[in-house]
């Protein structure tokens, strides 16, 4: 069951968009899917679910593996999950119908696995690292990870040639994934297990977040940790995702928080995100607006990113544009990326369009754009989208890249 919860509230703290209970159990990881629209979990209960974030349940039925699902990860086209479970099964599974594909064993367990950004290699970590095809087959020999413990995390870098891996040793190691070989001497600062590593989009960073309750950011071609740890969380941080943009770290903690920093500075960003029970994972969307977490408590909240909410101030502000003006109040963001306009011939780096209910006028407005960070540009809505449901009272933004990526939609207020 799934409970739409009121975006405007007296509270001080932002509220979810959405709440699903998606377990008894614990929901150990998240993943988004690419179309935005569906979010995967993985739980302690041997179960991988897709859930619909629009209709807010559960897609189709449940693909089954035999304990744990501690690896969860799907490809970027968007067509298969992969899960690896504690008894090592690893399973590829059809994202449409949850059919599974293939499976094989990884002898050891898994604690964690990571695809390759070509979608041809996954990455599977117990106490060794071991790549494989899609397929199953073996790539090279296991990487022998020096450390009596066990691989708690790891993370193909952008170009896919290295492989970061967050150790109960409390350091990260670095590998290059053909050799198997390490590039780099033992990255250490943490002082607990590093439950999460991950690579910025440049390559050049790699985060990690540890049983130390706090964050940190290395050079990737040097292993020096830069600046001094980030502080903020009171428990055990559990989970990272990086915004599509690189510009935005979230991180997940057992403190029943999800909080936002800036990727270059480690400055917080935002109000954080208060849970009812310790957060498990966290994964932001395809378009950057909106972040889903899971709990302990077996819950699934939907958020919208709370810099968003500085929107209405900003518009209060007014500007001396030449135009026409008209009072904006962002009320809530849509969860999915609509369909390009056809029609458009605009070339600009960045361009808006509206729809009005049938039988209006197209209005203009001065709109913030807060994606894909903190930081606010001043644009214009400037036509009408056909086709699609609108809100009774409300005008609908739809917003485009160059590349012809549809990234939010905004109802507006006037």
């Amino acid at each position: 069951m799934s409970s739409v919860i009121p975006q405007r509230s007296d509270n001080a703290g932002p509220r979810p968009q959405l709440v699903i209970s998606v377990d008894d159990g614990i929901a150990e990881t998240l993943a988004y899917l690419p179309d935005g629209r569906r979010v995967v979990t993985g739980s302690d209960d041997g179960t991988v679910k897709v859930w619909n974030l629009e209709r807010g349940d559960q897609e189709g039925t449940s693909m089954k593996c035999k304990r744990d699902v501690f690896g969860l990860a799907v490809t970027r086209d968007g067509t298969r999950i992969i899960s690896g479970d504690e008894d090592g099964s690893i399973k590829v599974w059809d994202v449409e119908f949850h059919e599974l594909i293939r499976e094989w064993t990884h002898e050891g367990g898994c604690f964690d696995i990571s695809i390759s950004p070509d979608d041809r290699l996954i990455a599977v970590a117990d106490k060794t690292v071991i790549v494989y095809t899609v397929e199953g087959r073996l790539v090279n020999d296991a990487i022998e990870v020096d450390h009596d413990g066990t691989v708690l995390s790891v993370s193909f870098s952008p170009d896919g040639n290295k492989l970061a891996c967050g150790t109960s040793g409390s350091d990260i190691r670095v590998y290059d994934v053909k050799s198997g070989k390490p590039i780099l001497r033992p990255l250490k600062g943490h002082k607990g297990r590093v439950y999460r590593v991950l690579w910025s989009r440049d390559g050049s960073k790699i985060f990690s977040a540890s049983h130390d309750k706090t964050i940190r950011c290395w050079n990737s071609d040097t292993g020096e940790q830069i600046e001094q740890p980030w502080s903020g969380h009171k428990e055990i941080i559990s989970s990272l995702s990086l915004s599509p943009d690189g510009s935005i770290l979230a991180s997940a903690s057992k403190d029943k928080t999800v909080r936002f920093w800036d990727a270059n500075s480690g400055h917080p960003i935002g109000q954080q995100l208060e849970h009812g029970d310790r957060v498990s994972a966290v994964s932001f969307s395809s378009s950057g607006g909106f972040v889903v977490s899971t709990t302990w408590a077996g819950k699934l909240y939907l958020w919208r990113v709370p810099w968003l909410d500085s929107v209405e101030s900003q518009t209060s502000q007014g500007t001396n544009l030449d135009m026409v003006h008209n009072t904006v109040h962002c009320a809530q963001l849509s969860l999915f990326p609509p369909v390009r306009d056809q029609n458009s011939t605009e070339t600009d780096a960045l361009r808006m369009s509206a729809m009005v209910p049938p039988d209006s006028d197209t209005m203009q407005y001065i709109f913030p754009y807060p994606y894909p960070t903190h930081h606010l540009e001043l644009l214009q809505v400037r036509r009408t989208v056909p086709d699609f449901p609108f809100v009774p009272g409300a005008d609908q933004v739809w917003c485009f890249h160059s590349d012809s990526v549809a990234r939010f939609v905004a109802y507006i207020y006037h």
